[in-house]
């Protein structure tokens, strides 16, 4: 009877006889009734509810859903049900106190407080299920949303031009990850048709929905609140969630009113920690290829959050660091992929031909590279270091760990070809054996040009290293040293400086701390710090050292500290010895009293920073990355200053400096030259 069914439904979307139904048809059908078990009624239902000639595309987009249904899911825990009671908390506290015209606008602490009040936190990594869309939806569900959708696309200007598999792809699906189902698509597209009516094409809907899009807030932390993918009702009701959250959000307010988006997104910075995905107007074409060098150019107008700084050049000239140290502007893209709602083929074969346990737990048949829309890429063939495995991958690092990116099939000959990699990137091909990522090779970069090059660590050769930091020096970081270059110091026994010696210049870069010495034999009371701009700039330490009545070498201590002419208690900070704390600026000078005339002989400061420079006191370790070992220790040193230097290193090494005491952001090194290259 079932068969018969099916055959009919053939018959209706595609006006052919059941002969010429394809099997791949029928057999991806099969799959999601099969995989139903008793909703098979309600997706059968759907299926055959439209009959009429009149309605042939909703047949088939119908059929579209459903065929590759059963790729689709959700993840659930009694946990989740009795966290979302807090959105229905919160919603009603906003109701109360919110007045009528105020804009409802919930914060952290609000989510925070009602969280912790209805749930214990012990509770929060409760083991999940997967809840499969095919035993979910029901009949009216999949009507509605494809009822919606199709008068979206059908009635809207802008959608004109979009032809029917666009539509199916990237307008129909009602979801966009593994977010809880909802009835998001009728309140959508009643609230923002309306707004975008006035607009006749997809570009400035695509701009409108941007700046829709700025009142969402990306909030850090609230995945440690909520470990779940937001749905959308949550995210429009809290107007902040996780990146994924708010761009999922941004895609189905677009798929609402008829415009075909999607999420791409990079699944992990080639050397920077995390992940980023956009939303993507799937007609709207790149017009310009990232080449991943770094540049200070605006590279987040190509891909979102690519930059750093968005373009804002720093005033970095040759000299200004200490030899070596170069400024990373730009983050660098190894892949991209878009979340698609078909199953792709060269996914499906991944996960047919693998062994079992040879798929990482993120593995999706959803998903199509799209990397060479983006950067300039290159293909590479690596012979996988495995006897038994048919899926190999391409990890890149991230504090000592390595995530897998790419995946490819291992051929015969132990071969495998990933297509489309992100270069000036270090890889590791791997295999996933026993829920853990092995190294099947020696790590390799790509370099600007595409060509492959070896990391062969040289055992019998072995160099003395210094090193001055665990963690590359992003622009971000370099942004409130450079603020500093050009400010000066001058002294006076006055306290309103109306005579006033110079005593020194800030010409360079301070690179996490600058000692200067003052060549002069007077003494002073009063010092003062005057810096380039009117304001906001940051110190982590700024410390005074001179001579005591033994001419001993000695910390000045001062009596008061002003900003400006207001003494303010925060100043304190600036000699604590806490570099991870800063004070920032409200004036453009700092006057210091030591109380009496002191001799100077040196001025140090630390501009505030990422606190990734070593500092003296704390613990580190080195690493050496090995084939058969993994990551192998050359030892422990408490710093004694402000490098290290480690002894008999082999050559050619990939390294990794951990520091024990304090921080999690470290990255991967080679030491080319005299110096630290940043992977």
């Amino acid at each position: 009877m079932r068969k018969y069914i099916l055959n009919i439904i053939c018959i209706l979307i595609y006006g052919m006889n059941t002969t010429s139904c394809t099997d791949s048809y029928q057999q991806m059908l099969q799959q999601t009734l099969e995989q139903a078990e008793d909703r098979k009624r309600e997706l059968e239902k759907a299926l055959s509810y439209y009959s009429q000639e009149k309605d042939s595309l909703k047949q088939k987009a119908m059929f579209f859903l459903i065929k590759d249904m059963y790729a689709h899911y959700a993840y659930h825990s009694p946990q989740m049900d009795t966290m979302n009671r807090a959105f229905n908390i919160i919603d009603t506290v906003l109701t109360q106190q919110t007045n009528p015209g105020m804009t409802r606008y919930p914060d952290y602490d609000l989510f925070s407080s009602i969280m912790d009040s209805i749930c214990e936190k012990t509770q929060r990594q409760e083991k999940t299920e997967i809840k499969w869309d095919s035993r979910t939806v029901t009949a009216n569900f999949l009507i509605q949303n494809v009822e919606f959708a199709y008068r979206a696309w059908k009635t809207n200007p802008w959608a004109k031009g979009i032809d029917f598999d666009t539509f199916c792809e990237y307008i129909l699906p009602y979801r966009l990850g593994n977010e809880q189902i909802e009835h998001w698509r009728p309140q959508f597209y009643n609230e923002y048709s309306k707004r975008a009516g006035k607009y006749l094409n997809i570009t400035d809907i695509n701009r409108v929905s941007s700046r829709q899009a700025i009142s969402l807030r990306t909030q850090r932390g609230i995945e440690s609140l909520y470990p779940y993918s937001m749905n959308m009702s949550a995210v429009n009701l809290m107007q902040m969630g996780r990146c994924y959250d708010i761009v999922r959000y941004r895609a189905m307010l677009l798929r609402s009113i008829g415009i075909p988006a999607t999420m791409d997104y990079v699944p992990h910075w080639g050397n920077y920690t995390g992940k980023h995905g956009i939303v993507k107007v799937v007609t709207i074409k790149q017009e310009e290829l990232l080449e991943n060098d770094n540049s200070s150019k605006n590279t987040s107008v190509l891909f979102g959050s690519a930059s750093f700084l968005q373009g804002k050049t720093l005033d970095i000239k040759k000299g200004d660091l200490p030899e070596g140290i170069e400024v990373q502007y730009s983050k660098t893209i190894p892949k991209v992929y878009r979340h698609t709602w078909s199953v792709q083929p060269d996914r499906k074969h991944i996960l047919e031909i693998a062994n079992v346990g040879e798929i990482v737990p993120e593995f999706s048949l959803c998903i199509k590279d799209v990397t060479d829309e983006y950067i300039i890429c290159s293909d590479v063939r690596i012979e996988m270091d495995t006897q038994e495995h048919n899926v190999g991958y391409l990890c890149v690092s991230e504090q000592g760990e390595w995530i897998p990116i790419a995946c490819s099939e291992i051929k015969q000959n132990k071969e495998a070809l990933f297509q489309n990699m992100g270069r000036n990137i270090m890889y590791l091909p791997a295999i996933y054996e026993n829920r853990h990522m092995i190294a099947a090779g020696k790590p390799f970069y790509l370099d600007e040009k595409g060509d492959v090059h070896y990391i062969y660590t040289d055992k019998t050769e072995k160099n003395n290293i210094y090193l001055s930091a665990k963690y590359t020096y992003y622009s971000y970081t370099a942004t409130h040293a450079v603020k500093l270059k050009g400010g000066y110091f001058e002294a006076s026994n006055q306290k309103d400086f109306k005579k006033a010696d110079s005593l020194t210049a800030i010409n360079g870069i301070p690179y996490y701390r600058q000692k200067i010495t003052i060549n002069t034999q007077k003494k002073y009371r009063y010092i003062r710090f005057i810096a380039p701009e009117e304001k906001d700039c940051c110190l982590a330490e700024l410390s005074f050292i001179g001579l005591d009545e033994n001419k001993d070498t000695t910390l000045l201590k001062p009596i008061q500290l002003y900003d400006g002419m207001v003494n303010n208690p925060s100043l304190e900070m600036l000699q604590d010895g806490k570099y991870n704390k800063y004070y920032t600026m409200s004036t453009n000078q700092l006057t210091v009293d030591l109380g009496s005339p002191q001799q100077l002989t040196h001025i140090e400061l630390i501009p505030r920073s990422n606190t990734n420079g070593i500092i003296p006191g704390y613990q580190y370790e080195l690493f050496y990355w090995t084939e058969k070992e993994g990551w192998k220790s050359l030892g422990k040193q408490t710093a004694a200053n402000w490098y290290l230097e480690y002894k008999q290193v082999p050559a050619n090494a990939l390294l990794w400096l951990k520091c024990h005491n304090s921080g999690k952001e470290e990255r991967i090194f080679t030491y080319e030259n005299g110096r630290q290259r940043w992977w």
